[in-house]
């Protein structure tokens, strides 16, 4: 079910969160933007350590518009690249979000499924400016992908059972078109 799923998920960021001691971890996905049409991100998950104010609920950090805020992480991402720094470095229209969440440092990497980018898994340090790793970068990697392979999983099962629902609509509608002719 839609509750086991995102319950799986959010134990997941639960232990990847404690294992790699980050502040915050969470997936976006990027979407049309319902009204204008133009590419958007929306939270969808996240975890957070002790003492950090989770964002799941802020409504700022849903139909996000890349154009107007992100114009770099959609390119970067789009094209299979990483996001990673130190807030204070980013622009100025990258710090108007970052910065009120309390985001020091941030690694994010693009989730892909069946190729085709997704969205993306981001780690934030709120305690403590911190400079990323290529150890820490290529772990978030390693994450991006067992998670794009877990959403084509679950795309492809939700695929599955709405082939075999199809099916099953069929036969019965058969079934009956034969009883009746019988009769």
């Amino acid at each position: 079910t839609i509750s086991d799923y995102n319950q799986s998920i959010n134990s997941a960021l639960a232990a990847l969160g404690k294992s790699t001691q980050v502040d915050r971890i969470y997936i976006f996905e990027t979407h049309v933007h319902p009204v204008v049409h133009a590419p958007a991100m929306s939270q969808r998950w996240e975890w957070v350590d002790d003492g950090v104010i989770p964002e799941i609920n802020n409504p700022d950090l849903q139909n996000l518009l890349y154009r107007d805020f992100f114009p770099r992480w959609y390119d970067e991402l789009s094209a299979g690249r990483p996001v990673v720094g130190l807030v204070k470095d980013f622009p100025a229209s990258e710090r108007t979000i970052l910065e009120p969440q309390g985001i020091l440092s941030i690694q994010v990497v693009p989730i892909l499924i069946r190729q085709h980018w997704w969205g993306f898994v981001g780690f934030d340090q709120c305690q403590h400016p911190h400079e990323w790793t290529t150890t820490e970068i290529s772990s978030l990697w390693a994450i991006a992908g067992s998670i794009g392979g877990a959403f084509a999983r679950h795309q492809a099962e939700e695929e599955l059972q709405t082939l075999n629902q199809q099916l099953e609509n069929r036969i019965q509608a058969r079934t009956e078109e034969l009883q009746l002719a019988k009769e």
